[in-house]
């Protein structure tokens, strides 16, 4: 049951080199060893631990291009994009800052970066709205649901500045695959969830 969720910011970075000859690595600049070990180093070194309801931030490499179709020739210029999941160790101001230095101290002049942040980390402290459902899902399903702030960003982004949110969905498996789906029984269960729920909540709304 998610109280919160975690932030997203994407990059791409672009560099730029010397085109050249791949017997002849002098007479070129080849940028893709500086931006290889950039995306490393942003994709091993930790950008926290963790807070009290997050875990640590993740950052993950999602294209490489190098726009060459020739292997034997250094391009003049490669682009990578990247997805970080950023907790409320940061702000959007602090984790751009602190990627603009990275980028600058390992690629320095040669480089283009551009961010984009669609969505800031928030948490929603448990209310009367969280116990409600949790209470409903134990006496269905027979589990209490976890507290967590873990997985992509929602809608709830935009609603929680407003009023408290709380999130229990299905989980469909697998997530962004061919063939995802859900459990029909799945779906049996979380209709009865939030029957219970809104029955409980409006009957202590009355009193």
């Amino acid at each position: 049951m998610k109280i919160g969720r975690c932030g997203r910011m994407c990059g791409t970075v672009r560099v730029r080199g010397v085109q050249g000859h791949g017997a002849y690595p002098d007479r070129a600049d080849n940028h893709l060893a500086r931006l290889i070990r950039f995306l490393s180093h942003l994709g091993e070194t930790p950008l926290d631990h963790g807070s009290l309801h997050f875990a640590p931030s993740s950052v993950s490499i999602t294209s490489i291009d190098g726009s060459n179709a020739a292997t034997h020739v250094t391009p003049g210029q490669a682009q990578a994009c990247f997805d970080v999941r950023f907790n409320d160790c940061h702000t959007r101001a602090s984790l751009e800052s602190r990627l603009r230095r990275l980028a600058a101290a390992q690629l320095h002049e040669t480089h283009e970066l551009e961010l984009r942040c669609d969505a800031e980390p928030f948490l929603c402290a448990p209310g009367r709205w969280h116990e409600a459902l949790a209470h409903a899902a134990y006496a269905v399903v027979g589990r209490r649901p976890e507290f967590s702030t873990s997985g992509e960003t929602s809608d709830a982004r935009f609603i929680h500045p407003y009023c408290p949110v709380v999130e229990l969905g299905l989980v469909g498996t697998p997530v962004h695959r061919a063939d995802e789906h859900v459990s029909l029984a799945d779906l049996d269960s979380l209709t009865a969830i939030y029957t219970l729920m809104l029955a409980g909540f409006v009957r202590v709304a009355a009193h």
